[in-house]
């Protein structure tokens, strides 16, 4: 705990990359979770990363 303690910063990140295709992509944090994380004083950090076409040739 104490190396926890001794953190500059404590965010679980996560991270999505957007598509150009639907259905969007629809994810829960519970508020369990929330709780939890709350309590252990850390931050939440969301990344959607863009959508990015391959540079592969298209048969």
């Amino acid at each position: 705990m104490d190396l926890w303690k001794a953190c500059t910063s404590r965010t679980f990140s996560y991270g999505f990359e957007r598509g150009a295709d639907y259905p969007a992509l629809d994810t829960t944090i519970s508020a369990d979770l929330l709780r939890q994380i709350a309590r252990i004083d850390a931050d939440i950090a969301i990344t959607v990363y863009p959508f990015q076409q391959s540079q592969a040739p298209h048969p």
